[in-house]
Parts: C-alpha cells; structure tokens; sequence
C-alpha cells in the first residue's frame, strides 16, 4: 500500500529461472529489456507516469537495484519526478507475510480474487457490471461507503432482489479500499474459517462475498465480528418487499437495502447508456422494467435493433434473462421458471400447493419433482421468484411473458390441458399471464377459447363472464366479436335479465 498512491501507478512483475540462468546473466538481461521504460511507458499511453514498482522472483542486493533504476530512468527527462521500487524475492515474500488477502488474492484465485478482477469479471458476466457510471444510485452509495469506511462496523449487508445491482454497488462502495479488497470467488462456498488466512495484524482486510450459500452466513458474520481487522461485505439476494435479513442486535452488523430503481431513474439510466434511443423504445422499457437495472441494461443492449422490430424486444430481453439463470442455477431451474411462468402466481404451499402439483403432472417431462423444489427455493433465496403466502410469482414480468410464450407454442395439448384442470381461481391467473403475452403467442389458444366449442363463444360466455374481462385488453378485436355474437344471440328481455357480476363484467370487457 505504501509503494502506492495518486496518479498512475505502473507495476511490473519479471519471473526468471534462476537454476537455468544464474543471477547474474538475469539481472544483466533484465537491464537491457528494461532500459528506457519510463520513456517509452508514457510515450506509448500518453500519461504521466507517478510511480513504478519492479516486482522480480531473484534476490537482489544493493548494487544491481541501483543498476536497474538507472536502466530504467534511461532517456527519461524527469527521473526525480517518479518514484521508482524496485522488489526482489525477499522482498516480495515479505510483502505477501506482511499482506495475506495479497497472497489469497494473487496466489489462491480458485478462492479469491482481487478488486479489479471481480470488477472486470462482472462487466463480462451481467448486464449491471457493464463500463457505466451508477445512476439514481447516490444515496445508497454514500451510505454502503459511509458504512465501509466505519472502523467501528465489522459487517455490511446489502440485501435485495436478484439482478437489482447489489453486487456492482458492493464494489463501488469499497472502491476507495480497492488495496485492501479481496472478493471470494465461490463464494456459494465460503464457509467459517476461510477468512482467517486474511487477516492482516497492521491492517484492515475487507472481503466481499457476493450471494453466499444462506446457511452459513450467521457462521460467515460471527466470524467477521470476532476478526478487529476483517470486515465482511455481504450481498443477499431478497425478493422485492420482503423483510430485511437478521443477523443478530449487534451494531456492528449494518444493512443497506438496495430498492429498484424509480421511473426518473430508470429514465435517466436509459439515456445514459443509449442517449439516442427512440423516445417510444425509451418509454417502453422504463414502463415493462419495472425498475430492475439489469432487465434496463439487457432491453437498452438490444434496444438499437428494435426500431422496426418492436415486437420481438420482450422475447430478446426474455431470452438473455433465461441464459444468466441456466448459467447460474442450473437447466432445471430454468424449467421450474418456465414452468411457473404459466399462471402469474402459483400455489405451492398450504391448501393450493395442488397446482404446482398438476402442473408438474401435466409437464412431467420437464423436470423431477426434487429438482422442482430445489429450483422453487434457490430461485425465491435468489428473489427471481417471489413468494406471497402460499404463492410464488416470477419477478421478473419479460422472463415470464417470454418463458411462457416458448412454452405455449412447443406444448399446446399440455397447456390445454393445464387451463381444463385447473380451479376458476387458477384459471384466471393463467389468463392474465396469457393476456399479457404478444397475441400470436398464445394465437392457437385463443382460437380455441373464442371457437364454436369454446368457454368464450356464444351463450358459454354467460357462464364465462370473468374470463371474457381478464382477456378483453389483450385480445380486443375477438372480444368485441364474441360480446357482439353473445347481444345477438339474445332477445331484449333476456338481455334485462343479466344482472350482477356478469353484467358487470360484460360492461367492463367492453
């Protein structure tokens, strides 16, 4: 940390074969390679170099840094206006006793990784981590900073839906400690005991560990509150309005809730990222995403090649959307999301627990029962589901629309199948799902629905009335159709005769 400091800073590590060589030919050849660096350094990046560190695997005495510092200051017209280090192996190792998250971070990467690392490996891996400034953001920032930088707080908690930006704030927040940072790199395997070989006995050591497995994060905190130099930073996944995790009473564990974002800021975010995007593509996605930075980022990806296509900007979003979740949860997981994207909420627990049943009955060939319910709960842990009593929901309106779209047009028997079996309850939530998909979609069904032999034809209508509402907005030319044949099918007075909930319906479908 001390070999470190404003402005750019250039660090370079030489390994060597010392058996095969010898010392002496290393450090001669590694004057001639070195010879000019400072010169040729900001000549080919155009900046104006503060410091540079020479990190090398041989012992160095006295005489052979100061002849590698003058290769190096070779040529450069401001040798004093750079601080020069040079690093030999005892050094170094010294340096990595002195500095153990350096030596988890640099030489254990199976479990660890440094700041710049997860930084970069989120920008390639989810939509939120993409090269951009936080927008509509401040407030929480300052307060994970603020908490961060606390000597007196030992464990941050940000806590959230899946995909609203937790891990990228994470990073934010302890960028000013980027030195001192070590991010666990399997985190779902962190466990009590594995953050000792951080600890630092003349510095403060911050780990973050992004989404860990939920059983052992009481093991992960107490650990932390019993380190005086290690602070842990946590990210929980938490479906949207749930109630914050507990940890205990003890102050030193803090939480930073991390919301979606507003309408002005999904707004705001969207210009940003594509300040030439069509004003109606613009309003579209800050509309359907529902505040989610990363379903924003996802739409706003695919958002230029929308103009003539508009459509299909759901199903392009939908699709990346099931790509991250098979990536991080599994193929059934993926099958458990499409699966309870049919109904807007499914019964899974207490007296309408039958429906998840049914449709795994009706779908058996989609996935076991056992890899259903591991699914159903790491995807609720993960908030892409969300739980209301008995009830779970995708969270996610674009993934459910498009993973019930795929699963309309490959399994129409089943889904005729499911709609036939299910309770009137049921089958109005089914058709709000389905009445919120694109209409060719769900064609066949409603071709069904709206036939000679369907719930929405004729005379079946007046036992269907319900139905004909939820689905009035979606399908509109069939409905007023079908109302039209209902009126005249009927004499006046048996049209007087409609009363209450129907009559209401019909009015309102109209």
């Amino acid at each position: 940390g001390r070999r470190a400091g404003g402005g750019w800073n250039v660090f370079q590590y030489k390994k060597r074969d010392v058996l095969a060589s010898g010392r002496k030919k290393i450090v001669s050849g590694l004057k001639t390679q070195l010879k000019g660096a400072l010169a040729s350094l900001e000549n080919k990046h155009g900046r104006v170099l503060s410091r540079y560190v020479l990190c090398v695997n041989v012992n160095l005495d006295h005489g052979e840094k100061d002849g590698l510092r003058l290769a190096i200051q070779d040529g450069f017209g401001r040798p004093d206006a750079v601080a020069i280090s040079i690093l030999g192996a005892q050094e170094l190792a010294q340096l990595l006793n002195d500095n153990p998250h350096l030596r988890a971070a640099h030489f254990q990467p199976q479990d660890f990784r440094t700041w710049e690392a997860a930084l970069d490996a989120l920008g390639k891996n989810k939509f939120l981590g993409r090269n951009v400034v936080l927008q509509g953001r401040e407030d929480v920032l300052k307060r994970a900073t603020a908490l961060i930088e606390d000597p007196n707080i030992r464990v941050v908690a940000l806590w959230g839906p899946h995909d609203v930006g937790k891990s990228r704030l994470a990073l934010e927040a302890a960028r000013g400690r980027m030195d001192s940072v070590v991010v666990a790199a399997a985190p779902q395997d962190l466990a009590a005991g594995d953050l000792r070989v951080l600890v630092s006995s003349h510095q403060e050591t911050i780990c973050i560990a992004e989404d860990p497995d939920l059983k052992r994060i009481d093991g992960l905190v107490e650990e932390a509150l019993s380190e005086p130099k290690l602070k842990l930073v946590l990210t929980i996944p938490s479906p949207a309005h749930a109630p914050r995790p507990s940890y205990g009473t003890d102050t030193r564990v803090q939480h930073v809730e991390v919301e979606t974002l507003s309408r002005n800021e999904a707004s705001k975010l969207i210009r940003y990222v594509s300040p030439n995007l069509p004003f109606e593509i613009e309003d579209w996605i800050t509309t359907k995403s529902n505040g989610f930075p990363g379903v924003i980022l996802a739409a706003v990806a695919v958002g230029e090649g929308l103009r003539e296509r508009a459509a299909d900007f759901g199903a392009q979003v939908g699709q990346e959307y099931g790509r991250r979740i098979e990536a991080q949860f599994g193929r059934p997981a993926v099958a458990a999301t499409r699966l309870l994207s049919l109904l807007t909420q499914v019964g899974v627990a207490g007296p309408v627990a039958h429906e998840a049943g049914l449709i795994r009955e009706i779908f058996a060939n989609e996935l076991s029962e056992v890899d259903f319910q591991e699914s159903v709960e790491r995807l609720s842990e993960a908030g892409i589901l969300t739980r209301r009593g008995s009830f779970v929901e995708v969270a996610v309106p674009l993934l459910a629309n498009y993973l019930a779209g795929q699963l309309l047009r490959a399994e129409q028997n089943k889904t005729w199948a499911l709609f036939g079996r299910l309770g009137e309850a049921g089958r109005a939530r089914m058709l709000r799902r389905l009445g919120q998909l694109d209409e060719n979609a769900a064609a066949w069904f409603w071709d069904a629905a709206f036939g000679p032999n369907g719930l929405l034809h004729g005379r079946q209508i007046l036992d269907n009335t319900g139905a004909l509402h939820l689905v009035a907005g979606a399908v509109p030319a069939r409905a007023l159709s079908a109302l039209k044949g209902l009126l005249d099918s009927l004499s006046i007075q048996e049209r007087l005769e409609i009363k209450g909930d129907r009559r209401r319906n019909l009015i309102h479908a109209l």
